[in-house]
């Protein structure tokens, strides 16, 4: 018997009130022991998607399944699941450990377990566990979301945006974490807007633009080096105009100061250079595109033409 995905979602479409589509017929698989990502922009439909996973919000349409149980507000399978989705709540004047043992004893546990503590020392927390909230930096507050996310030892975290407020040397320890539990066997789901994040910590990823997943795969797919070229020359409108001519060159576009020429399969990016130099158009730099960036960078370009 086949065991049932972590993550399945089918057509999910969530509409507001004021008629924006937040989400828009996505689709998504993740499976057991992947650390996925989801990347785009703010306002890209990551947070509201991640809310449906957890029955926090009601889709109009579609189908969401956790290890192939339908997902409802307070499903018994959400159990099975640790979150981390918007600013964690907590009691300021209480200490962390108090939130922690408040919250646990409320899910229906103990007071007093051994899974406290556990999160604690994952989460690195520290001699800081002991004092009140309301002394936490934004850092020790989303650490403590963590811990508290970590409790009852979840096979599948859900993670929003979790290195939000945190210096980088809190950033790298919360990376480290995230790597830790999934070589314990966690699967981890988790969104971003940065793409190195992605890069450096996830095994999988998705690109999500206006609700729907515009490229999705495994890092190694992702980050592959396509026959497209990032280029800075002295003259771009010379450049484009020799290159346009050139036998292999797909399409050229400006981006940014410089521009991207995209090339057929069989052309070498050696070419490039010489057609250049014969050209007598010195160019500064060449760099490779791969998939998960091409697909980010559009996206950015698409928002920056909206606002103006």
């Amino acid at each position: 018997m086949l065991q049932a995905l972590p993550v399945h979602v089918s057509g999910l479409v969530k509409k507001f009130r004021n008629g924006v589509v937040a989400v828009d017929g996505l689709n998504l698989s993740v499976e057991s022991g992947q650390i996925f990502g989801l990347l785009g922009l703010n306002g890209a439909g990551k947070t509201t998607t991640l809310r449906m996973l957890l029955g926090l919000v009601r889709p109009e349409r579609g189908t969401i399944l956790i290890f192939g149980n339908p997902v409802t507000p307070g499903a018994p399978v959400l159990k099975r699941v640790g979150s981390l989705v918007d600013t964690p709540g907590f009691i300021p004047h209480l200490t962390g450990l108090q939130n922690l043992e408040l919250y646990w004893e409320a899910a229906g546990y103990g007071r007093k377990s051994p899974a406290i503590d556990e999160a604690v020392v994952l989460a690195n927390l520290g001699d800081a566990i002991n004092r009140e909230l309301r002394g936490y930096s934004f850092g020790m507050r989303q650490r403590l979301g963590i811990a508290r996310a970590l409790l009852g030892n979840p096979p599948l975290l859900i993670l929003d945006e979790p290195t939000t407020g945190l210096d980088p040397k809190q950033v790298r320890e919360v990376r480290s974490l995230i790597g830790k539990l999934a070589a314990q066997g966690k699967t981890i789901l988790l969104s971003s807007h940065l793409l190195n994040e992605v890069e450096q910590v996830c095994s999988h990823a998705a690109v999500i633009h206006h609700g729907r997943i515009v490229a999705s795969g495994s890092l190694d797919d992702l980050t592959r080096q396509s026959n497209m070229l990032y280029l800075e020359v002295s003259d771009p409108l010379a450049a484009t105009s020799v290159l346009e001519k050139a036998v292999g060159v797909i399409s050229i576009r400006d981006e940014g100061g410089g521009i991207v020429v995209d090339l057929a399969p069989w052309m070498q990016r050696e070419t490039i250079p010489r057609i250049l130099l014969k050209a007598n158009i010195d160019m500064t730099v060449m760099m490779p595109r791969r998939k998960l960036e091409e697909a980010f960078l559009g996206m950015l370009e698409e928002n920056e033409e909206g606002e103006q």
